[in-house]
């Protein structure tokens, strides 16, 4: 995860001494959010106004990897990520953790929402994140070099190979799209507005109440009780430095 934010010192200084080997969990909140009561809790910061409808929900990528949205306005913006490096209370550092962590980040969308033209994702990388109804998800989109198209970016964890893929619904949206400033003391509404996918819950625990970018939790089996053991087979695993793109 350190080669993720190398360039946020405020987070490399936490990898500059060892872990305990007790460790659970470490905590990444993004823009805007903090860590709040516990390692998988997340909250607005105190100078971010929040939404009269906005809620939080959870998904889990991986056994390893836990996301954390924050929902209004049928958009989901990525809160944070969680990081197990032993769930059960057993290593397990699945190859493909790389894919699916580079996926989230690529395609969180900032809150509170603004013009997707203008944001650090399109202007320097050409790629942003939307809700598709037609695949079900929120996917990574990235646009084409050759044409400017955007296509869906998806890793294939079986292959081992990320793939690109067009999308009648998100070539229509990407043509259509228009942003346009909400008013004052108004939320921002994107343009469609779309239905945000079933999210999965996650145990409650408490730890300590100290807010921040990062987040160390002491060991405490309970963590982890209520998440339902994945089994992953070697076939499923990938690594994402050999992986190649099928278009």
């Amino acid at each position: 995860m350190l080669a993720w934010f190398q360039k946020d010192k405020s987070y490399c200084r936490n990898f500059s001494t060892e872990f305990s080997k007790n460790l659970i969990a470490i905590s990444v909140a993004f823009t805007n959010f903090e860590v709040g009561g516990s390692c998988h809790e997340y909250k607005l910061m105190n100078d971010v106004k929040p939404s009269e409808n906005g809620y939080f929900t959870y998904r889990k990528l991986s056994e390893c990897i836990q996301c954390t949205y924050y929902n209004d306005m049928g958009v989901e913006f990525l809160a944070g990520i969680t990081f197990y490096p032993a769930p059960h209370g057993k290593p397990k550092l699945l190859r493909s953790n790389n894919a699916l962590l580079y996926l989230a980040n690529c395609s969180n969308i900032q809150y509170p929402l603004g013009d997707r033209h203008k944001s650090w994702g399109m202007t320097q990388r050409k790629h942003y994140g939307r809700f598709c109804s037609s695949s079900g998800k929120h996917v990574l989109l990235t646009c084409s070099q050759d044409d400017g198209v955007p296509r869906h970016y998806e890793f294939d964890h079986v292959s081992k190979k990320y793939k690109r893929s067009l999308c009648k619904e998100c070539c229509e949206d990407f043509f259509t799209y228009k942003w346009e400033e909400p008013k004052k003391d108004t939320p921002a509404i994107p343009t469609p507005i779309v239905t945000v996918e079933e999210s999965v819950p996650v145990a409650v625990t408490a730890t300590d109440s100290e807010s921040s970018s990062i987040s160390r939790a002491s060991s405490t089996e309970s963590l982890i009780e209520g998440f339902d053991k994945i089994e992953v087979s070697s076939d499923v695993e990938s690594d994402i430095d050999d992986a190649e793109l099928v278009d």
